[in-house]
């Protein structure tokens, strides 16, 4: 029996590597029946990932949908199906936001955390040979004469340590046996890691919360041997933390500093996180810099109090976005973060106020910051905003346009609002922009010059891709 699991991604990244499928096979490989092959197909590495699927011909196929890219996963899987005799199930944050826009070509979508979930459905196919009849199997949604069922959410995995460590040799090890560029200009070997599931805060934007439900954490102990697993099978000396909001459980910080001084990594390794700027103090700041964080990452959004109130329900200030600023300028974290335009109720003249905060973050050496028009996702109230306004609909839509990238149609953006005004000011941002990839690509060419030359030598259609990835897009 053969199970491949599918990722359709071409970031142009070099290090955005599919995780989520890396821990689903490794959780399958852990827990099913040795005799079945589970492999992964990634697109950000084959050049024709249809044809190798074909070739394969696998008994099932576990595909990935997030909302801007689900049209081309159902086409995908429509090209497969005309070709060989597979079932094929989907499964990401889309079909569990809205599950009710299922595509027939699906024999099932899997809503929520996949493990338990696709685990259950191979075991019922390893039995009846089939995908039907599966109405006991809990989080997933199906076709059944015709008609869309919706089984019972799963119960959610409450200590992820049950989870394997993901293991990294089912991809490319290129992720991780090369050198590249850490935020503060060195050469490391870099990945990264997901060490919680969720967040606690509920901004209106956001889908997390939706997805994850509730906010769990791998225990330190866990956290710090993948860690020394990635350290010893591949020289990994940086990691990227991909957790929402890493720093939101300090006692856990604490005590994975504990545990890495333990096993004589701590200052070996370096680190990338995300933060939240009302709870960033003084001794966050300390606990980090312990842990060696270089780069901290922040969900600005706007520079604009009453328009943080709207987002983030209250639970911000524009204090707070420079209080934090001025911690990291203060401390030596590398700070990069995103800002977005166009949310509803915003006026030009708030817009004009995040245009002031990227002013300031010029100004106390800000490392990385890009920019975004507000875009409604399912799962979020700024969704329901969007239907309200006739905007979004589930049953026909063309999901592309949900672009964070969409200036000439900006969703969320008030009727009464000038829409050349808006793209003037979220352009004018986009100027301002270039001050931190100019800053960042002078940097990073002073210091490793060589490296460089090296990537563009020995692979420049690589190289070119991940720098329009990292300095133009962002």
């Amino acid at each position: 029996m053969k199970i491949v699991l599918v990722s359709l991604n071409k970031s142009g990244s070099e290090d955005m590597l599919p995780l989520g499928l890396v821990t689903l096979a490794t959780y399958l490989k852990a827990y099913l029946d040795p005799r079945i092959d589970v492999d992964i197909l990634d697109g950000n590495r084959e050049e024709d990932v249809l044809s190798k699927v074909i070739s394969v011909n696998p008994d099932i196929i576990g595909l990935s949908a997030m909302t801007i890219n689900y049209s081309d996963v159902i086409e995908f899987a429509k090209k497969i199906k005309s070709k060989i005799k597979t079932h094929i199930l989907v499964g990401g944050v889309h079909i569990s936001t809205l599950p009710n826009c299922l595509d027939k070509v699906f024999d099932a979508g899997v809503i929520g955390e996949a493990e338990k979930t696709f685990f259950e459905l191979i075991n019922h196919y390893k039995k009846y040979k089939n995908l039907k009849n599966i109405d006991k199997i809990n989080g997933i949604a199906f076709f059944k004469n015709d008609k869309l069922i919706f089984t019972p959410r799963r119960e959610l995995i409450q200590n992820l340590d049950e989870i394997p460590i993901p293991d990294r040799s089912l991809v490319d090890t290129d992720y991780y046996f090369r050198e590249g560029l850490v935020p503060n200009g060195e050469i490391k070997i870099r990945t990264s890691v997901l060490t919680s599931r969720g967040c606690p805060f509920v901004c209106n934007f956001c889908s997390t919360s939706y997805f994850w439900q509730i906010t769990r954490f791998n225990s330190a102990e866990r956290v710090v041997e993948e860690i020394q697993y990635l350290n010893r099978e591949f020289g990994v000396n940086h990691i990227n933390l991909w957790d929402d909001l890493f720093t939101i459980n300090t006692s856990r910080i604490e005590s994975i500093i504990k545990e890495l001084d333990e096993v004589g990594l701590l200052g070996e390794i370096s680190f990338s996180c995300q933060g939240r700027t009302d709870i960033f103090n003084e001794e966050l700041c300390k606990l980090l810099k312990r842990l060696n964080v270089l780069d901290i990452g922040f969900g600005f959004e706007s520079g604009n109090t009453r328009v943080l109130n709207f987002l983030k329900k209250g639970r911000i200030k524009l204090e707070d976005h420079h209080r934090a600023i001025l911690l990291c300028e203060k401390y030596g974290f590398s700070l990069s973060g995103s800002l977005i335009f166009g949310a509803p109720t915003e006026t030009i003249e708030e817009m004009k106020d995040t245009l002031k905060l990227i002013d300031f973050m010029i100004e106390h050496n800000a490392e990385n910051i890009w920019s975004f028009v507000m875009t409604p996702f399912p799962g979020t109230e700024i969704w329901q905003i969007a239907k309200e306004r006739g905007k979004v609909n589930e049953e026909k839509m063309d999901w592309k346009l949900l672009s964070h990238q969409n200036l000439e149609n900006p969703l969320l953006l008030d009727e009464n609002i000038d829409r050349e005004e808006f793209k003037k000011v979220f352009l004018e941002g986009r100027k301002k922009l270039t001050y931190f990839r100019r800053k960042k690509i002078k940097r990073d060419i002073r210091n490793n010059f060589g490296l460089f030359v090296k990537k563009i030598v020995t692979n420049p259609r690589r190289a070119i891709a991940v720098a329009l990835n990292r300095h133009i897009t962002e």
